[in-house]
């Protein structure tokens, strides 16, 4: 009889750890989905925002230097 509840105890764990092992690997599969799309996401705003403002920053200093000497030479022709 002892072994009896003990085979039944055993099968009724091991039925809730199946059913818990279920849930698990579904909020797994939904926890990796979100992890995908955060991923793509912060690729598309590294190409959107942080690459045109490294870009800017080698061509900024190339503006200025003209625009300084569109200036002299502005302020050399007296207009």
């Amino acid at each position: 009889m002892p072994e009896e509840n003990q085979n039944e105890e055993l099968k009724r764990l091991l039925i809730e750890n199946l059913a818990d092992t279920k849930i698990l690997k579904e909020e797994i599969i939904r926890i990796k989905s979100y992890m995908r799309w955060r991923t793509i996401v912060s690729v598309i705003w590294i190409a959107l925002i942080v690459m045109p403002a490294i870009l800017a920053l080698f061509y900024i200093p190339e503006f200025i230097n003209e625009f300084s000497a569109a200036s002299t030479l502005i302020r050399s022709l007296g207009l």
